[in-house]
């Protein structure tokens, strides 16, 4: 069985967000999550998303931004972001919780096909 590898570019946060979110968007995900008919597929690429995100800190929705070209990585994308994704919510000039847009990239990568198993070395001092 081929292991998934999931690497993934910081989020690009707005001021307001920049001490709220956590420092890497990624770690919501794991390579458990990588679906299995993008895997099947050969499908891998990278997810640019929006997330609209509540006065209570919670993910309201997710909007993908830049393909990766797989239906399966945008949606599975967007999912687990609306699904596990919270923040201190952000404050307005007067330090009341305001909604607020958080931006970010998650890059899904299939390995390459797994190299054979090492070989015996050769004998040595041989002719």
């Amino acid at each position: 069985m081929r292991k998934i590898v999931l690497a993934a570019a910081l989020a690009s946060l707005p001021a307001s967000a920049a001490a709220q979110a956590p420092a890497n968007l990624a770690s919501y995900v794991s390579n458990d999550d990588y679906p299995a008919a993008a895997i099947l597929a050969g499908e891998q690429g990278t997810v640019g998303f929006s997330l609209y995100v509540g006065a209570d800190g919670g993910v309201v929705d997710c909007t993908v931004t830049a393909s990766s070209g797989s239906e399966a990585l945008d949606e599975t994308t967007c999912r687990i972001m609306r699904d596990r994704a919270r923040f201190r919510p952000a404050r307005d000039a007067a330090g009341r919780p305001t909604t607020d847009i958080v931006t970010g990239r998650i890059r899904w990568v299939l390995p390459d096909e797994e190299p054979p198993a090492d070989e015996p070395p050769p004998p040595e001092g041989g002719n």
